[in-house]
């Protein structure tokens, strides 16, 4: 295989918090069932709680602090701060008016994420603040993934 390309889309940015998780709930106890695994395997909301577990293994085993977690959507709050058309850019009195953000989210939702913003945001699971969850929002990505083998035959390579 010398050439890939990893595709993903998402159309969520206009369902409502409820009907977001109650499809990403309704999936994860589809496969915990599937999987006969016990019910208190999975817990409601399934994906900030699939993270948490992550997030404990990655603090036990490497040692990693909840500040170092939480930078980094500090970190990727900037990242998206450079883009004029990013969610992190829009004005605050704009995503305030969004009627698909709860009261909460749009109060922690500004143009710029600080760490303590995040630290002050409130609790979502024991290791998983509402700042660290990702956003709903519509979109798509990919990524290309090329042998240089690939790149030369097609005069893609060099200067």
């Amino acid at each position: 295989l010398e050439c890939v390309a990893v595709v993903a889309a998402d159309t969520v940015g206009s369902w409502s918090s409820e009907e977001f998780l109650a499809r990403a709930d309704g999936i994860f106890f589809k496969l915990r069932d599937e999987l006969g695994q016990p019910e208190d395997c999975v817990q409601s909301p399934a994906i900030p709680f699939g993270y948490d577990r992550i997030t404990q293994h990655q603090m036990q085993r490497y040692g990693l602090r909840r500040e170092q977690l939480q930078m980094s959507v500090t970190l990727e709050s900037f990242h998206a701060s450079l883009h004029p058309k990013s969610l992190q850019s829009q004005k605050t009195e704009e995503r305030q008016q969004d009627p698909h953000l709860s009261a909460t989210e749009s109060r922690f939702y500004s143009q710029f994420t600080t760490l303590e913003k995040v630290q002050a945001s409130p609790s979502i699971t024991p290791n998983i603040s509402l700042l660290e969850c990702a956003r709903r929002a519509d979109g798509a990505a990919c990524l290309i993934l090329a042998s240089n083998r690939f790149l030369l035959r097609r005069n893609m390579w060099g200067p």
